[in-house]
């Protein structure tokens, strides 16, 4: 069984994925706006509830670095490796036709 690949399926992935590694980061802004009000509300005295604020914005920006990106990365290079593979068929396509067409041609004559 094969299996098709559909450029704009991968593409619309792509973008999706980018999107939401946009959003993550706007979360992560969001989350170290609140860190530092909630430093200052505290101003240090509770340092284990900033600390695990901390971790966790630290752990979002390990989620994109180490997951997120490679996904987009691949992402695109699967799509511009599609876009070479659809290229390089049509191509083949084109040839196979136009060999066929002068072999049908001088096969009339």
């Amino acid at each position: 069984m094969q299996t098709e690949i559909n450029y704009e399926q991968v593409n619309e992935l792509y973008e999706e994925t980018k999107n939401l590694k946009k959003q993550i980061l706007d979360d992560m802004d969001g989350i170290k706006q609140v860190r530092k009000k909630v430093k200052n509300i505290f101003d240090g005295s509770n340092d284990y509830f900033c600390d695990n604020l901390k971790k966790n914005c630290d752990l979002f920006e390990d989620i994109i670095n180490v997951y997120l990106e490679p996904c987009i990365n691949n992402l695109k290079t699967a799509a511009d490796n599609y876009k070479t593979t659809d290229k390089k068929m049509n191509n083949f396509i084109d040839n196979y036709n136009q060999v066929t067409t002068w072999s049908n041609n001088n096969n009339n004559l």
